[in-house]
């Protein structure tokens, strides 16, 4: 299952960059970006929060 979810972040961050590239492309390329971003941090936080990591 970790394979498989790790394949699929692969997909979408090439799938961002390549969408980076383009003009009418790179702000909803920006937002995925963003949101992937964001989830990652809210991630760390709450396993900060609980004690898991420092």
């Amino acid at each position: 299952m970790l394979r498989a979810a790790d394949v699929g972040y692969n997909v979408l961050t090439f799938r961002n960059g390549l969408a980076l590239q383009g003009r009418t492309s790179a702000a909803g390329a920006r937002g995925d970006v963003r949101g992937l971003w964001n989830t990652g941090e809210a991630a760390l936080t709450a396993f900060q929060d609980a004690g898991l990591i420092r």
